[in-house]
């Protein structure tokens, strides 16, 4: 069970054959069911890798993924069934919301998730014990496949 594969890459440093040296390769789908990835957000100042899948589940990996021995697969709670097209990490203290949506503050990050027809938001915590809230943000329109991103301001944007 489980073919995808997580490899860690050091850039810096090369082998004989001047191929970067792999840091770390762990198997992502080790103890549930394998899922075919779609799309990958990662936020190095805080310990966060999230992918999304086919099966429009997203996942999560937190913490030190060079140290730590042992990192299982965290699902966020299901809240889309198509596949994700793209994720976006919005850094803390960046994004503003509308009046009586969730916040962001300094514990918590802002994921951006979209599908070909629904965009929405995970408003995560930056302690691995806690839940992500989410909160729909349009349910009639999504974006391509990695055809949104985050601007300098923390704000989502997507072609439309």
């Amino acid at each position: 069970m489980g073919n995808a594969t997580l490899k860690l890459w050091l850039l810096d440093s090369f082998d004989e054959n001047g191929v970067p040296l792999c840091l770390r390769s762990m198997k992502l789908f080790e103890k549930i069911e394998e899922e075919t990835l779609t799309t990958l957000a990662v936020n190095e100042p805080s310990h966060l890798l999230l992918f999304g899948c086919a099966s429009g589940r997203i996942y999560s990996l937190f913490g030190d993924l060079l140290r730590t021995k042992k990192i299982a697969p965290i699902a966020l709670p299901p809240n889309f069934t198509t596949p994700i097209t793209c994720l976006s990490i919005s850094t803390p203290l960046s994004v503003s919301f509308p009046r009586g949506s969730h916040s962001q503050d300094a514990n918590h990050i802002v994921v951006f998730v979209a599908t070909q027809s629904r965009l929405g938001s995970y408003n995560f915590p930056l302690e691995p014990k806690k839940s992500a809230v989410f909160q729909a943000l349009d349910d009639a329109a999504g974006c391509a496949a990695n055809c949104g991103c985050v601007d300098k301001s923390g704000n989502f944007v997507e072609p439309r």
